[in-house]
């Protein structure tokens, strides 16, 4: 027997996410990857290496899956983040 769960309640922010992955969704690669998404750190805690740290993470994991990785960059300073842990832009 398979057993289903219900989603619970929609968040506030849902149909943003939901319309961020329909307008950057022909960008991504065709093959299987992970899609890195939301990663962020509060204004008072940036640029103590926090950012980094949870890349890393991620990134980990998706080495030991033997996947590639994407993701947005939304401003200049995350897409230098990016770049230095090995992103290129893509478009």
């Amino acid at each position: 027997m398979v057993a289903g769960r219900r989603a619970g309640p929609r968040r506030p922010g849902d149909a943003r996410l939901s319309a961020l992955g329909e307008a950057t969704g022909e960008g991504h690669p065709h093959e299987d990857h992970a899609y890195v998404q939301a990663i962020a750190v509060t204004p008072g805690r940036q640029c103590l290496g926090i950012g980094g740290a949870l890349l890393r993470h991620r990134l980990a994991g998706c080495d030991r899956q033997g996947l590639p990785a994407c993701l947005e960059a939304s401003s200049r300073r995350s897409r230098a983040l990016y770049e230095r842990h090995g992103f290129a832009v893509l478009g």
